[in-house]
């Protein structure tokens, strides 16, 4: 059905919780083609961008891959070192500091009883 027959019907019903969740949805989902047009967008510049990059002499596209995977590089060190930050401050909070403790308990309880 679509989506405007969805609202029409459910005015006609006088259900306001499933028009809003239809609006929602409706909302959400233009959001997101919005989104897909925008990242569609930037293939498209990138292709062009990449046509312009492919005139250049072997030296300056080798530099520029090497420029390029540098800054991948670093980016994903970035988000490696926030990454395994979280976590390791996981790990370090009480919660799973408990959790740990009653497994490890449980472990010794199963040592015990084998011997």
């Amino acid at each position: 059905m679509p989506m405007s027959h969805a609202i029409n019907s459910c005015i006609c019903l006088d259900v306001p919780k499933a028009l809003d969740m239809i609006r929602k949805i409706r909302d959400s989902a233009e959001t997101q083609i919005q989104k897909l047009a925008d990242c569609k967008k930037n293939i498209e510049q990138g292709l062009s961008t990449v046509s312009h990059k492919a005139s250049m002499t072997r030296m300056e596209l080798w530099a520029h891959e090497q420029q390029e995977m540098q800054e991948a590089c670093k980016k994903f060190e970035k988000k490696r070192t926030a990454i395994f930050k979280k976590v390791q401050n996981l790990l370090l909070s009480r919660e799973v500091a408990c959790f740990t403790l009653e497994d490890n308990e449980d472990e010794d309880d199963e040592d015990d009883e084998e011997e």
